[in-house]
């Protein structure tokens, strides 16, 4: 009985203790109440809710200056910039002193043959030779007696007549030579002109203009002689007639110094038809003081 008593005494006791604690919140169940600042839910609503933006607050005064950071790294070359504008010619320096007078040199090699000189004057004629090879004029013996005359050849066949104009006493011919050293332009052709005169019978060539025109109809015969002396240009000579070239000579420049050529022809020439040479563009021709040069021309025979 008394065992009951107590177990019953111990069960009351428990649920009051139950009892007042879930009076003052302190229990598990659905009665607790929410902790200081938070909702039901347990919410914080005192820092964890964003308010509204505040005012913008003064600057900082500025922080003290951070140690110095570690050297970086070498960077890359830079691309070569473009050349500059090339800049006025300067001023002439002073002249300098005066060197002083060197040793001298080694002998240098022997240079290129120079130009031929002009032609001396002519020597003394030389003694007569001896005829046969002979050393002394005893070579030859005594001249003999004076034989008699022969006899009369026969009578000879009559003449069929002369029209030539040597019997008629009509003539031309000319001759000149040029003591100058003549050069045709680059792009133009040129009169060859000659200063000397050596025959001009029936003044058919103009020494003016170095130009002959025929007066007499017939054949004439023409003879041209020309040197060069330079390998710098070419020599080239046209023997042209009214305009027109009838044949030419021709020497190339090459190596040679000095060279000579010649040519000569025969041409039937009417009254007023005009002959002369012309000289090649960009060529020259040397005459000298022998004038080596010419141009001649005669009548052979009249039509």
């Amino acid at each position: 009985m008394e065992l009951g008593c107590f177990s019953l005494q111990s069960l009351l006791l428990s649920l009051g203790l139950v009892i007042l604690g879930l009076t003052h919140g302190e229990g598990l169940g659905p009665t607790k109440r929410p902790l200081p600042g938070h909702d039901e839910r347990g919410t914080c609503r005192e820092c964890c809710e964003r308010g509204l933006p505040g005012q913008q607050g003064n600057p900082g005064y500025p922080g003290v200056q951070g140690p110095a950071g570690l050297p970086g790294n070498h960077g890359n070359n830079g691309n070569n910039g473009p050349s500059g504008v090339q800049g006025p010619k300067g001023d002439a320096g002073p002249t300098g002193l005066t060197g002083s007078h060197g040793s001298k040199g080694d002998q240098g090699p022997i240079g290129l043959p120079g130009k031929r000189g002009q032609a001396g004057d002519p020597g003394i004629p030389g003694a007569p030779g001896k005829p046969n090879g002979a050393v002394n004029s005893q070579a030859l013996g005594p001249r003999g007696p004076r034989g008699q005359p022969g006899t009369r050849g026969p009578k000879g066949e009559p003449g069929q007549g002369n029209r030539n104009s040597h019997a008629l006493g009509r003539w031309s011919a000319f001759s000149f030579g040029s003591t100058n050293v003549v050069t045709a332009s680059t792009h133009d052709d040129r009169i060859l002109e000659f200063n000397h005169e050596f025959v001009n019978i029936g003044d058919d060539f103009d020494p003016e203009r170095s130009v002959f025109t025929c007066h007499i109809n017939g054949t004439y015969y023409f003879v041209m002689h020309a040197n060069k002396w330079s390998n710098s240009r070419n020599l080239y000579i046209k023997l042209m007639k009214n305009g027109d070239m009838v044949t030419a000579i021709y020497e190339d420049a090459g190596y040679d110094y000095y060279d000579g050529i010649s040519n000569s022809l025969l041409l039937h020439l009417r009254r007023g038809d005009r002959v002369w040479l012309q000289l090649h563009s960009n060529n020259e021709v040397y005459g000298g003081l022998a004038k080596m040069t010419t141009f001649s021309g005669w009548l052979v025979r009249e039509d």
